[in-house]
């Protein structure tokens, strides 16, 4: 079997799970009213938004989630979502920080879940004349 071009770094991997968490906890308390939600269930919105991109993209892509495989996943999830509930009040006043977080986290998710669909031989998008002349999208990924 050949090795593939390029693999995700261990470290990135994590930090984009952490960097979700910290999102995820943010989004979560700033709830008002009868929607806000106690520590718990911040912490928990936390950690499935920080774990969710990488368990979705493996699943999609047929392989054993990366995010169940490996315990400094819910680690980094878990560290994200708690630093996100502790300086929640300080960060949503700043409202460019969840912006920027949100473009960071899903940049990161969007590109490793491309580089891991590549190298596992997911076929790259070759649009012909023909095909994208059409409204649908899969048409032009035709071989």
């Amino acid at each position: 079997m050949t090795e593939p071009l390029f693999t995700i770094p261990f470290w990135a991997d994590l930090t984009a799970v952490g960097l979700g968490g910290i999102q995820g906890a943010m989004f979560a308390s700033g709830f008002q009213g009868q929607r806000r939600l106690d520590l718990l269930g911040v912490a928990i919105i936390g950690i499935l938004i920080g774990m969710g991109g990488g368990l979705i993209r493996d699943l999609l892509l047929g392989q054993p989630p990366a995010t169940l495989q490996n315990n400094w996943y819910l680690v980094a999830a878990v560290g994200g979502a708690l630093f996100g509930m502790l300086l929640a009040g300080a960060l949503n006043r700043v409202n460019g920080i969840i912006v920027g977080l949100d473009a960071v986290v899903i940049g990161m998710f969007g590109a490793f879940g491309t580089t891991k669909a590549l190298s596992l031989g997911v076929p790259r998008c070759r649009p012909s004349s023909s095909a994208c002349a059409r409204p649908s999208a899969a048409a032009c990924c035709a071989t």
